[in-house]
């Protein structure tokens, strides 16, 4: 028989689609690809209920494309006329696509949870250095057959969060430094490396109607062996209840000891108010003026569907500090709404140590009450001793009332859990600044740039470490890298004069007094302190203590204020900050 290829009833001018269609080539496609997409589905579904390794149904997908070339070459040798024997360019074709593809299922298809006996040689492998009992609660995945649910699959790893940190034995790393890996495609070990931890869970979620099925799985990252999976295939008014399951499961895997309980208290029996909840928290977590409305209608909506939710309260108050602090309403509008959600959220249920810390974030941001805010965290610790969600209000009250060494034992706390967080690497240094710790300070700093080259407010930080390490140069270089117009102009001035250059620095300074003087006045007051302008710094600090700038609650432990603390002027000002203590 001779080659279909240089088959001569084929007339060179004969079209290469007419060749196509009537080798039947296409047909061939269509009917493999829908097989193969039939059975993927199949072997996806037998994978979330046994529990079965990711890898798998990875090596099968990649195996079904690899052999769709081959399907098309069998199907232009033997499509039109059902030919039996292999010709040798047909089997030189297939050797080909063979050897191929089997590089490709071997080069991406390795399951990551199955250890090679060659690891321990591989070079590029990550060496993981972590505490014994650690762990990392990566994203579910969201395996939806519209792919809608991802709210209700990040609300459940942040429920697991939740009851794992009240596992005191347990160092918990945070949702923001685990959700930086979602969609990025790095393995269990890649992130265990970088997240310094020993074990990882994973999963995914299926929900569907009223009913729900989760599939977890526990990782030794060191080995890359699996702990111990499970799957639940629950109606959704078992969620509470399955969640405390995995969180339980996940404790005796460790073989950890209990001294409390993970189980949490049910926030809601209304299993649509609960789903209503986690929407809010996933349009919440986008941190814009949309979606914080948005946000706000959904808890509202849970509400409506259970009008005992106090959690939903506690949600709407912290929404509305976030718009308060961020100028998205007046200040005093959103104080007096969280005050007031706060209340109805404490009239449902005063065990809430949510609604305590919330209390206290308002006492210290916009009341200025530190003994308010000091009793607030007290009864949020009573009633959550493991729970660390509090942390960056402690740490700004401690900071605030000078007691840096607990301030700097908080900061070091809050990098161990979230140490891919620019906000807990820039309250280590902002600790370290605090302190006159400048070294120290100027290392946080640098690694929190790491982590976001654009945040403001960073390369002020350094300029000012920098000038005082005595190293002027980097102090330039890290102020003009400032892309906060305001932190700018009060790093670029502070450099210049430490710089020696006062005249530049006086400049800069009058740029920051035409462009900021109405917001800035605790800044302009630290610059002209630098400069020895006393009598000007206190007018600025008397506008700063007027127009409640945030800034001035760090008169106690500011730095570059120093030159003013032998005056009866900041003695009195203290005073009225009812800072004078310590």
């Amino acid at each position: 028989m001779e080659d279909p290829v240089t088959d001569a009833s084929e007339g060179e001018s004969a079209s290469t689609w007419a060749r196509l269609r009537r080798r039947k080539v296409a047909q061939w496609s269509v009917a493999y690809a829908a097989g193969a997409w039939g059975l993927l589905q199949g072997l996806q579904f037998l994978a979330e209920v046994f529990g079965w390794q990711t890898g798998i149904v990875r090596v099968a997908t990649l195996a079904f494309a690899v052999g769709l070339p081959i399907a098309m070459v069998l199907a232009w040798y033997h499509g039109e006329r059902g030919a039996q024997r292999v010709t040798r360019s047909e089997f030189t074709v297939l050797a080909v696509l063979l050897l191929l593809g089997g590089g490709i299922v071997w080069w991406f298809g390795e399951a990551p949870h199955q250890p090679s006996a060659l690891a321990p040689s591989m070079n590029h492998a990550p060496v993981i250095v972590a505490d014994e009992k650690s762990i990392a609660v990566l994203p579910f995945a969201d395996l939806s057959s519209s792919h809608d649910q991802e709210y209700f699959a990040d609300g459940l790893v942040e429920e697991l969060l939740a009851r794992l940190s009240r596992v005191s034995e347990l160092t918990v790393i945070s949702r923001t430094s685990s959700f930086k890996f979602k969609g990025t495609g790095k393995s269990v070990r890649e992130i265990a490396s970088a997240l310094g931890v020993a074990y990882v869970l994973e999963g995914s979620v299926r929900k569907s109607g009223d009913r729900f099925r989760v599939s977890a799985q526990l990782i030794d990252a060191r080995t890359d062996t699996e702990v111990w999976s499970e799957s639940y295939d629950r109606a959704m008014t078992d969620v509470f209840q399955t969640q405390d399951e995995i969180a339980s499961r996940v404790v005796g895997a460790l073989s950890l000891r209990l001294l409390g309980d993970t189980t949490a208290k049910r926030p809601t029996a209304v299993s649509d108010a609960y789903d209503a909840f986690l929407q809010g928290q996933y349009y919440e977590r986008a941190q814009t003026a949309e979606s914080f409305e948005r946000a706000v209608e959904l808890y509202r909506r849970a509400l409506k569907l259970d009008p005992e939710y106090a959690q939903a309260w506690v949600r709407i108050a912290g929404i509305s500090v976030n718009q308060a602090m961020r100028g998205l309403v007046p200040v005093q509008e959103g104080v007096r709404e969280a005050q007031t959600a706060i209340g109805r959220a404490l009239a449902l249920d005063s065990s809430i140590p949510e609604a305590y810390s919330m209390l206290a974030k308002v006492a210290v941001t916009f009341e200025w009450d530190w003994v308010a805010a000091d009793r607030a965290l007290a009864r949020a610790q009573a009633l959550a001793p493991d729970d660390h969600s509090a942390d960056s209000v402690a740490f700004q009250l401690l900071s605030v009332q000078g007691r840096l060494p607990e301030a700097i034992k908080i900061a070091e706390r809050m990098v161990a859990e979230n140490p891919l967080g620019v906000a807990s690497h820039s309250n280590l240094g902002l600790a370290h600044y605090f302190a006159k710790n400048w070294q120290k300070s100027v290392d946080a700093f640098e690694r929190a740039k790491e982590l976001s080259p654009k945040a403001d407010g960073l390369g002020y930080f350094l300029a000012i470490g920098y000038a005082m390490l005595g190293e002027p140069g980097k102090a330039l270089e890290a102020a003009r890298l400032e892309p906060g117009d305001g932190w700018r102009l009060t790093a670029e001035a502070i450099a210049l004069e430490a710089a020696g250059d006062s005249s530049a620095s006086a400049e800069k300074l009058e740029q920051l007094i035409v462009g900021f003087g109405n917001d800035w006045p605790f800044q302009i007051a630290i610059v002209l302190a630098t400069r020895g302008n006393r009598d000007d710094a206190f007018r600025w600090l008397d506008r700063a203590y007027e127009a409640r700038d945030a800034g001035i609650t760090t008169l106690k432990v500011e730095p570059l204020i120093e030159s003013l603390r032998d005056d009866p002027r900041y003695s009195a000002l203290l005073r009225k900050m009812q800072l004078q203590g310590g």
